[in-house]
C-alpha cells in the first residue's frame, strides 16, 4: 500500500495536471492550517506505486501532452514502470497526471490520511 503522503501527492497533482517529474520531491502548499508549509520529499518509487494504485482504481489516467490524447492503459502502466518518466532531466515525453471524477471523490479519505499521518 502506497504511502499517504505519496497518494495524496498524486491525487492533488491530478487536480493540477502536473507532469510527472513534479510528483517526487519537495512541494510547498499554501492555506493548509495545522500543516507543515511543505511535505517531506517523496521517493520515486513510492509515486510510482500511489500512481499504479490509483489508475488500478481509476482515480487518475495520464495524458501525452505531445498530442493532447489519454494514454491507453497499457501504455499508462509502461510509462509507470519507466523512471525516466519522474526526472526533469531525462523525461522522453511530456506526460501529465489528470484526477477522475473517482480521484476527486477520493481525494478527501486520501488529504486525511495524510493528515493524520503528519500529526502522529
Amino acid at each position: 500500500m502506497p504511502s499517504a503522503l505519496a497518494e495524496w501527492r498524486v491525487l492533488s497533482g491530478g487536480i493540477d495536471e502536473v507532469d510527472l517529474w513534479e510528483l517526487p520531491g519537495v512541494h510547498t502548499f499554501y492555506g493548509f492550517p495545522g500543516l507543515p508549509r511543505t511535505s517531506p520529499d517523496v521517493p520515486v518509487g513510492e509515486v510510482q506505486a500511489a500512481l499504479a494504485e490509483a489508475l488500478r482504481r481509476g482515480l487518475v489516467v495520464l495524458y501525452d501532452e505531445s498530442v493532447g490524447e489519454e494514454l491507453d492503459p497499457a501504455q499508462a502502466a509502461a510509462v509507470v514502470a519507466d523512471l525516466t518518466y519522474f526526472h526533469r532531466e531525462t523525461f522522453p515525453r511530456l506526460v501529465s497526471v489528470s484526477i477522475t471524477d473517482a480521484g476527486r471523490e477520493a481525494l478527501e479519505g486520501a488529504w486525511d490520511r495524510y493528515r493524520a499521518d503528519v500529526a502522529s
